[in-house]
């Protein structure tokens, strides 16, 4: 919305294989997030090799996509900028994930109260997974 109301473009960008750096604790994500909100600190449980800050893996890739052309929306195309982004964001790493053959297996997936992904987190949770674990969730 921001992006659009100045009338510049996105330049998105992602790391492959940040998601392997280090193990983190998914449960008690509602209680974390309530602690989190109510102190202003991140309630994020995470551990390296050995428990440590040494991170499990290193190998890392930063890419920097062409940008997003959000300026040429207005915003009662809003909704549609979203749906267009989304894909273009989904695209975008799917053409660059081989980079790592790590993380060639990968499939990014965008959860929020407006994108049709929540349905397919909840099945993942009840063991209907796709062949291909999640890398990232963001909020959109």
């Amino acid at each position: 919305k921001v992006a659009i109301e100045k009338g510049v473009d996105i330049a998105p960008m992602y790391t492959f294989g940040m998601y392997d750096m280090y193990e983190t604790v998914d449960g008690h994500r509602h209680k974390r997030s309530v602690m989190a909100q109510n102190s202003g600190l991140p309630m994020v449980v995470w551990a390296g090799k050995m428990l440590s800050s040494v991170p499990n893996s290193e190998e890392i890739a930063t890419v920097v996509f062409d940008a997003f052309p959000a300026s040429q929306y207005d915003l009662s195309e809003l909704e549609q900028a979203s749906r267009d982004y989304i894909a273009y964001i989904k695209s975008c790493f799917d053409e660059y994930k081989h980079i790592l053959p790590s993380q060639s297996h990968r499939r990014l997936l965008i959860i929020g109260k407006d994108t049709d992904e929540a349905s397919a987190i909840a099945r993942e949770m009840q063991g209907e997974t796709e062949d291909a674990p999640p890398v990232m969730t963001s909020r959109m």
